[in-house]
């Protein structure tokens, strides 16, 4: 699968590639960071040839602050959240596991709090990292980059409504959604389902357009679910 991408970009001149999370198996541990250099960068230069474009996925860890956020950082040199400019589209890429905290390493205020920095505030004189940067964004169109998708129907389609990922998932999700369509989002780029699916939420001029495409050489999901 590598080595499909590699030639598919230099075929079509690429300007970027997106990775939606997911690229180490243990992002605590150095030695899974270490496979990903030998094959991405040793064996194939696809991480050199092009802008490399990071998405943090859950089992980069990147919610353990001792290894697993340090780590990500230090292979990439991008932080979790940021904005990459092209001369028509704007694209922000963002860390879902703040919200949905599959390995519980933040506690429910703290999620709440950092849902509101970054994500979407309940304070209108207070915006939140993205509310600003969608405003400021004056590009023809703009797109999202993150792990979790909103909108799935494979195994995890159910990790925005476990109460144990955090608290009032779906009201937060109802809530990002909501401020996206304000802000003129049309596509939003995922992971973490092994397959690729496609699902639009909205109609018309407000349409946000979900992309999945997480099958890059993983074990793939069944196209329903078989998750609890």
């Amino acid at each position: 699968m590598r080595n499909a991408v590699y030639q598919k970009a230099v075929q079509e001149g690429a300007g970027f590639i997106v990775n939606t999370g997911d690229m180490a198996t243990d992002g605590r541990r150095p030695k899974h960071w270490t496979h990903f250099v030998e094959q991405n960068r040793d064996d194939v230069p696809l991480v050199t040839d092009f802008p490399y474009l990071p998405v943090v996925g859950n089992h980069e860890r990147g919610n353990d602050p001792i290894h697993g956020g340090p780590n990500y950082e230090s292979v990439f040199g991008y932080p979790a959240f940021y904005v990459f400019e092209t001369p028509y589209v704007d694209l922000f890429v963002v860390d879902s596991d703040l919200i949905v905290d599959q390995y519980q390493y933040i506690d429910d205020t703290e999620q709440d709090r950092l849902f509101g920095e970054w994500f979407v505030s309940c304070d209108p004189n207070q915006p939140s990292w993205l509310e600003r940067e969608l405003a400021s964004s004056q590009k023809p169109f703009k797109m999202i980059a993150l792990h979790h998708p909103p909108v799935a129907f494979s195994k995890h389609h159910n990790n925005w409504s476990k109460a144990e990922n955090g608290p009032d998932l779906e009201d937060k999700r109802d809530a990002l959604l909501d401020m996206l369509q304000r802000h003129g989002v049309r596509v939003l780029f995922c992971g973490h389902q092994h397959m690729y699916e496609r699902n639009t939420i909205g109609e018309g001029d407000n349409a946000i357009h979900v992309i999945i495409t997480g099958g890059g050489g993983a074990p793939l999901h069944r196209g329903t679910s078989d998750e609890d």
